[in-house]
């Protein structure tokens, strides 16, 4: 049923399972599955609360992570505010996946906000 819910909605409940401590593996498969088909319609925030959560979990979805890297590259992290940035950042780092271009599309948008930065995004 996962298909029908909206990209938001499918952010949203990863959110949630995240607070929760919810980890079942298969549920989190399916759920990182649908997210990864709806990508494109996340927006700067839905995208790192949803990286935000798995990685809470500890759950390394590594095909939605290379998702979400090309994804953040292909719009050049058009739309992620300073805490979203060191979101994903964490979240990256965390799961050990490294990706060079996302890492690039990062450092440039970064340098750009920098100055908008509170202490603790500066620190995640």
């Amino acid at each position: 049923q996962m298909s029908q819910f909206t990209a938001s909605q499918l952010a949203k409940t990863s959110w949630a399972l995240g607070k929760l401590g919810h980890s079942e593996a298969s549920f989190l498969a399916a759920l990182a599955d649908a997210s990864r088909r709806k990508l494109p319609d996340l927006d700067g925030q839905g995208i790192s609360n949803l990286v935000w959560s798995f990685t809470t979990l500890a759950f390394r979805e590594a095909v939605l992570l290379e998702a979400v890297a090309l994804r953040c590259v292909a719009v050049s992290m058009r739309g992620f505010n300073s805490q979203g940035i060191a979101n994903l950042c964490w979240a990256f780092a965390k799961l050990d996946f490294e990706d060079e271009q996302f890492v690039n599309a990062i450092a440039q948008q970064a340098v750009h906000q920098v100055a908008a930065c509170r202490g603790q995004e500066l620190s995640s």
